[in-house]
């Protein structure tokens, strides 16, 4: 019986879950370009402005959205 209940705890702290935050507003070049709802997209920026970072960003916010 005791095994259930901390069972029951237990899958019920799993479920609660706080959703990750892709983009924090520090940039808002990149978040607007991880938040556009365009498939195919380019980043045109200049030199040592975070466009790998942004694009990490990107496929891990995908990847995160579209499981399997």
């Amino acid at each position: 019986m005791k095994f259930k209940s901390l069972a029951a705890k237990e899958l019920e702290r799993r479920r609660i879950k706080s959703v990750p935050v892709f983009t924090d507003g520090t940039y808002k070049l990149q978040d607007d370009f991880i938040d556009h709802p365009s498939k195919f997209k380019a980043f045109l920026a200049t030199r040592r402005c975070g466009k790998s970072y942004t694009c990490g960003k990107y496929l891990v916010k995908t990847a995160y959205e579209n499981p399997g």
